[in-house]
């Protein structure tokens, strides 16, 4: 019994582990820029002559999503195997007259896994939505140059963290039945 609770303790925890380690790695993200919600230009698009591309995998090099206007405006987006971080960079070019409100929208089937993604850091220009397989990231918009940034971390859905305490707990339990026994071995 005892090495039966062990093992499936270790289970538990084996499994979860790459939830928590790098939930993201490996799969393919598309994403869209939206100005102003106008949902028709995605501006990520290299077909609009600003952005690189409109999906990115995760965990390889190709990890960047980037909108640059050529001296004014640069907005990416740069998933790793843990987290998003997401930048505006408004460039003073001398004919400065504010930075855009915008969208960044991307879908991946794993993040309907996670019940939203928390900021670490940030500023307060920026608000996201998390439904399903999509996260949504709008950006206020400003009228000051300067650098606006943002890391967000996933937040895995509570039968996740359940599974963790059930292995954890399973653990525990094998231990402490091995100290009991161990007692009674020495207290004879």
């Amino acid at each position: 019994m005892r090495k039966l609770s062990l093992l499936l303790g270790l289970c538990f925890l084996a499994s979860t582990h790459s939830l928590f380690a790098s939930p993201l790695s490996g799969t393919t993200v598309t994403g869209a820029l939206y100005f102003d919600g106008d949902p028709l230009d995605n501006w990520f698009d290299p077909a609009n002559g600003y952005g690189n591309t409109t999906s990115v995998v995760i965990g390889s090099a190709n990890n960047t999503f980037v909108y640059d206007d050529g001296g004014y405006n640069t907005d990416t987006a740069v998933f790793t195997d843990t987290d998003l971080k997401v930048m505006d960079v408004v460039h003073d070019a001398g004919l400065f007259s504010g930075a855009s409100a915008w969208s960044m929208v991307f879908t991946d089937p794993p993040f309907s896994g996670f019940s939203g993604f928390r900021e670490v850091s940030g500023d307060s220009l920026f608000t996201f939505v998390s439904s399903g397989d999509t996260i949504t990231i709008n950006f206020a918009g400003t009228d000051m140059p300067g650098i606006y940034s943002a890391d967000l971390v996933p937040t895995p859905e509570p039968s996740s963290l359940m599974l963790l305490g059930n292995g954890l707990a399973l653990l525990g339990f094998g231990f402490w039945r091995r100290c009991l026994r161990l007692n009674k071995h020495f207290a004879h």
